[in-house]
């Protein structure tokens, strides 16, 4: 409850603001209210209206049997006066009426200041008014009994004091209402408000602590705390003998076990949250809003993983478009000086040269020259790959008569680099859905692998096989290197087997394959055993009638 604050404007004289009126109309408000009431009381002990039709005679040997002394002289005057009376007691309550409602008016409004205030009165409690409004009232019924059972002098002549204090503090106790009223939040000056806000401020403040106490254990902790708490309860209610707390107990266990259902039902959300981010549905979002402690936390984390993972999926994503572009356009921008430089390189050879160590030097340019000019293919080709930019022409065919033209055309080249090829196949067409030409690169980049990297004087080993509904062509081969990578690692773009790198070679074959090989919507596949080095390719078997896959 605060004063209001006070405009710029000037202050309005009005009655309802002079002190000196608000005063005179709280005087006339008790005058009216006491005169009033003694006339509606002297009329109801005289029998009110009736006593028109009684003469003075006939009014005094009734009452005078009822009453006597003092009382007897008012009733008298009251019947003597009875027209009076009566327009006292209707125009004197109507008066009053007004009064007061001036008065509630008039609360709060002040002749110095344009705003309610609050005056010395309206600072006290206003329970603790009430209370003394209240006493004085006990008070003064008290006495008016005594004026009822025996009409005594000396007791109403103290008794119309007493009740004009009484009026006068009900009169003051209502216009502080009224004020507190005005300004709002009438309850915060009272006591019981004060004690009330006190001991929930010490509840608050021990509520505070035991959540601090309860976070700073474990959950095993707590659910080992809630447990013997309610087995506490439990025992209490069974052993007591009131049928209440019997009661009691089973609906603290019903309540348990709603809230122990639920928390399966959070647990299950979260499960299937869960179930969602591990197949990879990262915007996928946990609704948290009908969690509760420690689950709302844990799906708050779940949620912020999905997010973690998402911004961490798009920035590769970003990062791998950058580096495809940055290899794509760097290739380019190099693919034409080195064109002009296979061309002069070239004609330097058509030329009549007699030095022989001259002629050796453009040999090497030559070979050099295109080694660059096949990493620049390579490069170009692993970035169209990679990023889906290659056309795919999906058709029909025998993979066995792929797979024999690509041995054929690398059969001379096994055979100066001393391998052995040791190649099985079964005899009957083995047809898929693939593009020729981009199959046929694949074959050639992992051949191409063997003739480069195999140990010379063994064998190599191709085996075609159709199981379980798909056709698999698989390649072995003894490595003339240690293998001391990983299968992830060999995977990447310019690793090689060779970690010396001694040997020609740009570390992005068995990338390009695998690539190209699951544009075709196949399966790409490779493994080390020691010096073993095994990869498979896989394609979903094409049935010679209807092409439906082989069951």
């Amino acid at each position: 409850m605060t004063e209001q604050t006070p405009p710029n404007t000037a202050v309005k004289t009005d009655l309802s603001r002079m002190t000196w009126v608000k005063a005179a109309a709280i005087i006339l408000l008790i005058l009216a209210l006491l005169l009033g009431s003694a006339a509606m009381a002297g009329l109801l002990i005289g029998g009110g209206m009736d006593m028109q039709e009684l003469s003075r005679e006939q009014f005094i040997s009734i009452y005078s049997s009822i009453y006597s002394g003092e009382t007897m002289e008012l009733l008298l005057l009251v019947y003597d006066n009875l027209s009076r009376v009566i327009i006292a007691a209707v125009i004197l309550p109507l008066l009053a009426l007004a009064l007061f409602v001036f008065l509630m008016f008039a609360a709060g409004r002040r002749e110095d200041a344009p705003y309610l205030r609050l005056n010395t009165i309206d600072r006290l409690p206003l329970d603790l008014y009430l209370l003394v409004c209240i006493v004085a009232a006990l008070l003064l019924m008290g006495s008016i009994n005594y004026v009822v059972r025996g009409f005594d002098g000396m007791i109403l002549a103290a008794s119309l004091p007493l009740a004009a204090l009484v009026l006068l503090l009900g009169v003051g106790f209502c216009m502080s209402f009224a004020t507190r009223v005005k300004l709002g939040g009438w309850w915060r000056n009272t006591l019981i408000y004060r004690l009330l806000h006190a001991v929930w401020t010490v509840l608050k403040a021990f509520a505070r602590i035991c959540r601090e106490i309860i976070s700073h254990m474990s959950l095993v902790w707590r659910t080992i705390a809630a447990t013997v708490g309610l087995f506490i309860i439990n025992m209490l209610c069974l052993t007591s003998s009131s049928g209440f707390w019997i009661l009691t107990g089973f609906c603290i266990d019903g309540a348990v076990l709603v809230l122990l259902c639920n928390a399966m039902i959070q647990m299950e959300r979260l499960k299937v949250g869960g179930e969602q981010l591990a197949a990879g549905r990262l915007e996928h979002q946990i609704d948290v809003a009908s969690l509760r402690g420690e689950l709302r936390k844990h799906g708050e984390n779940l949620n912020s993983i999905g997010a973690g993972m998402s911004i961490a999926v798009e920035e590769r994503m970003k990062s791998e478009r950058m580096k495809t572009e940055l290899i794509t356009n760097v290739s380019h921008d190099i693919k034409t000086p080195l064109t002009s430089i296979i061309n002069y390189v070239d004609l330097l050879q058509k030329q009549p040269i007699d030095d022989a160590e001259a002629i050796g030097y453009i040999d090497v340019l030559q070979r050099q020259a295109a080694r660059l000019k096949k990493l620049i293919e390579d490069l170009v080709e692993a970035s169209k790959a990679s990023t889906g930019n290659i056309g795919v022409d999906m058709q029909r065919l025998d993979i066995r008569e792929l797979l024999n033209q690509s041995l054929g055309e690398y059969g001379d080249r096994l055979a100066e680099n001393q391998l052995e090829l040791v190649c099985t196949q079964p005899e009957w067409p083995l047809n898929i859905m693939a593009d020729g030409r981009l199959l046929w690169r694949a074959f050639d980049n992992l051949l191409n692998n063997i003739c480069k990297y195999s140990q010379p004087q063994t064998r190599v080993y191709c085996e075609v096989t159709a199981s379980g509904g798909r056709v698999k062509v698989s390649f072995k081969n003894i490595s003339r290197e240690l293998l001391n990578v990983s299968v992830d690692e060999l995977m990447e773009r310019f690793v090689r087997g060779d970690s010396a790198r001694s040997t020609e070679g740009s570390g992005l074959g068995l990338s390009i394959a695998r690539s190209l090989i699951e544009l075709q919507q196949g399966r790409f596949e490779l493994d080390i055993d020691g010096d073993l080095f095994k990869a498979a390719i896989s394609f979903p078997l094409q049935l010679e009638e209807s092409g439906a896959e082989q069951e």
